[in-house]
């Protein structure tokens, strides 16, 4: 929608989707308001309005104007309209520069979170920092890191610690391990994938814990699969070390219960990532078929006849890493549009 204005003040509700506003003028400050999020906009405030995605709002008017609020240059107010309790904690989100890890990230900023993203790629970790920050205002730090690195893990805790002080969320993630059957797969493969979705968990919390249990306060939330409920074929690196990540999780949540800590893991689907791309061309690939025809035998065993958004993964997310969830510990929720089949 083009620049214009209401002479009547504007509270939008985004219900599903995301609009991106720019507040002022065509090229005034950037606003991007998502699913379950609030928008109020002063009377005589010039705006314009775009959808990011398919988008559902409501959008309701003052019954008189507020003649106080004439000014082009007031800041606009966006709120959510559950409180989660995120503001001031410090988030440690890995894998972050996209995919699940950055819509992660983008939610616990949107909640008021500081956040701390490490990922392999420079110049993709910085571009994701920056737009978070110009998008949320929280403060981003990102450290580029490899997870399987047990010294990079400390190095981006230490810069944590560095620049905030602690770290009360912690969120596990990790491109997943290459596809391929048990005879395909080298000693070297194994290793290389332990190190990746297991080691990398492992030194992340044993790093992060100590400060949790001090506080009497903290999250944990570990990014596996729904392979770990339910295999699914071609994965059997991810499907047997995403189960050991969860075995864990369970016996750890127990033991750190008493002090205020919660540890859960959040099980993704078949999402829109370019990880399922790449899953898409590897069954492609496997089948001779193409990639589109492999997303479709996906979508035809989802019950929601769909693939997920990032942004439906992350609210969850944030949930789970929120003070609302403090009685929810030792848990493993998919998100995967029934995808499951199994009662727990």
């Amino acid at each position: 929608m083009p620049l214009h204005h209401h002479i009547n003040e504007q509270i939008t509700y985004i219900l599903e989707g995301a609009l991106r506003f720019h507040i002022g003028s065509e090229d005034g400050e950037e606003v991007i308001v998502r699913a379950g999020e609030v928008l109020h906009i002063p009377s005589n405030v010039p705006h314009t309005a775009e959808a990011l995605e398919d988008t559902l709002d409501v959008d309701i008017f003052s019954p008189r104007a507020r003649t106080g609020w004439t000014n082009p240059t007031i800041t606009c107010a966006r709120s959510s309209l559950m409180d989660l309790g995120l503001k001031g904690k410090v988030a440690l989100v890995a894998a972050a520069s996209k995919g699940l890890g950055r819509a992660v990230a983008e939610e616990l900023a949107t909640e008021g979170a500081s956040l701390v993203l490490c990922a392999r790629g420079e110049e993709a970790l910085q571009a994701t920092c920056a737009a978070i920050t110009a998008a949320t205002g929280v403060p981003v730090l990102g450290v580029t890191a490899d997870v399987s690195n047990p010294a990079d893990v400390a190095r981006v805790v230490q810069a944590a610690m560095e620049r905030f002080g602690r770290v009360d969320i912690l969120v596990t993630n990790a491109g997943g391990p290459p596809a391929g059957t048990f005879d395909t797969l080298t000693r070297e493969m194994w290793e290389s994938a332990t190190h990746l979705l297991l080691t990398s968990v492992v030194e992340l919390t044993r790093a992060v814990l100590p400060g949790m249990k001090e506080r009497g306060w903290g999250r944990i939330l570990n990014v596996t699969s729904i392979a770990a409920k339910q295999p699914v074929d071609n994965l059997l690196l991810s499907n047997s070390l995403r189960a050991a990540v969860t075995g864990m999780a369970r016996t750890l949540a127990n033991e750190v219960a008493p002090f205020g800590v919660t540890v859960n893991n959040i099980l993704p689907g078949y999402t829109r990532t370019e990880r399922v791309v790449n899953l898409a061309d590897a069954v492609a690939a496997r089948d001779g078929i193409s990639a589109a025809d492999a997303t479709a035998r996906w979508e035809a065993e989802i019950p929601m006849r769909r693939l997920g958004e990032p942004r439906e993964f992350a609210a969850l997310a944030a949930f789970l890493c929120s003070e609302r969830a403090s009685y929810i510990t030792g848990s493993s929720i998919a998100v995967d549009g029934g995808w499951i089949r199994s009662l727990l």
